[in-house]
């Protein structure tokens, strides 16, 4: 019986499942945050992309 109690006592005090969970939680806040950032950017980033690539094709000529 007291081989028992050891172990649920040991398995009670066992956080490991619960500090991988906040890892996962705090990586998909992470993983949401960027999506939602490089949606807002979308735009400015293609305009900036397009305007370098014209004055590289410029500067070719």
């Amino acid at each position: 019986m007291l081989q028992l109690m050891t172990y649920l006592s040991s398995r009670n005090n066992d956080e490991r499942g619960a500090v991988a969970i906040e890892y996962a939680l705090l990586a998909l806040l992470v993983a949401v945050a960027l999506a939602a950032a490089f949606t807002t950017l979308e735009g400015a980033i293609s305009t900036a992309l397009g305007a370098v690539g014209t004055a590289l094709g410029a500067a070719a000529n």
